[in-house]
């Protein structure tokens, strides 16, 4: 069994098989990880960019008001992942001076500098050359994509000012999780995920304070307006969406029962962290 990719330790659990690959979870940090620890070089959203920054917006809408308060006025924020540009471009309405995004795919970053007006640099974040510093860095969806979490955290803490804020947005499982919880495990295109006690010991272990962890179920994400309103990758899903969408009463049910079925175990976080 392979070492914890971001506490090395070799303590873990085995929960499930998923094709030739492992999901284990620390013991020490709580980090849940695939073995072996690789990551497939593929996009497989089949989506238009336009459809991608539909998506992106009711995503934005959803999440936004609950981070606003760490943008607003800010003079700098930066969008490591930053897709089609529908997250900068809210930023920009909040006041924000200057933004910045980091997109590795080539034709999301054009369509990202055409929305934005921004400076979107077409790199890995592992690749970026620090030549200054901001008071925000955000992720979004991005933390289970990431090969080298160590190498990342230490990046974010040379791109920040002092006290400067890293918000993170991304799932996160408590112990007891099955394999038949998950709604769309995309293993190995995703090769990690935060447990429990993930966001402590990276405040404990890097130079961050954890200012705020707000978690919320994932039936409560996955059943959002934004959510049922957002175009998917795949057709039968967007149906069963647009149906559940115009039956509310079927959503509070469909909730409540997901809930219990995954015993509130899933959980969308986001993570509040500032530069000591």
């Amino acid at each position: 069994m392979m070492s914890c990719p971001l506490c090395n330790s070799s303590k873990n659990k085995f929960n499930f098989n998923f094709g030739k690959y492992q999901l284990l979870s620390c013991e020490n940090c709580g980090l849940h990880y695939i073995n072996p620890y690789e990551q497939k070089d593929y996009d497989r959203n089949p989506l238009s960019l336009d459809k991608q920054y539909e998506g992106e917006i009711q995503s934005v809408k959803y999440f936004l008001p609950l981070i606003a308060k760490h943008i607003i006025n800010k003079n700098s924020v930066i969008d490591i992942g930053c897709g089609c540009g529908a997250f900068l471009k809210e930023c920009k309405r909040l006041g924000v001076k200057k933004i910045v995004g980091i997109e590795n795919d080539f034709n999301r970053a054009k369509y990202a500098r055409k929305i934005t007006n921004g400076r979107i640099l077409e790199t890995e974040i592992q690749n970026y050359t620090v030549t200054e510093k901001f008071d925000v860095a955000v992720l979004i969806n991005v933390i289970s994509h990431i090969p080298d979490l160590k190498a990342f955290f230490l990046r974010i803490d040379q791109l920040l000012k002092p006290k400067g804020l890293l918000i993170i947005k991304t799932g996160l499982m408590k112990k007891g999780f099955r394999k038949i919880n998950g709604f769309d495990w995309n293993i190995p295109e995703h090769i990690q995920f935060i447990g429990e006690p993930t966001p402590e010991y990276i405040s404990q272990k890097f130079n961050f304070n954890l200012k705020e962890k707000l978690l919320i179920s994932l039936a409560e994400d996955l059943l959002s307006k934004q959510y049922l309103l957002s175009p998917g990758r795949y057709g039968f899903i967007n149906l069963t969406k647009k149906i559940i969408f115009y039956f509310p009463f079927a959503r509070v049910l469909i909730k409540k029962l997901y809930n219990l079925y995954t015993k509130n175990r899933l959980f969308t976080s986001i993570l509040v962290y500032e530069k000591r």
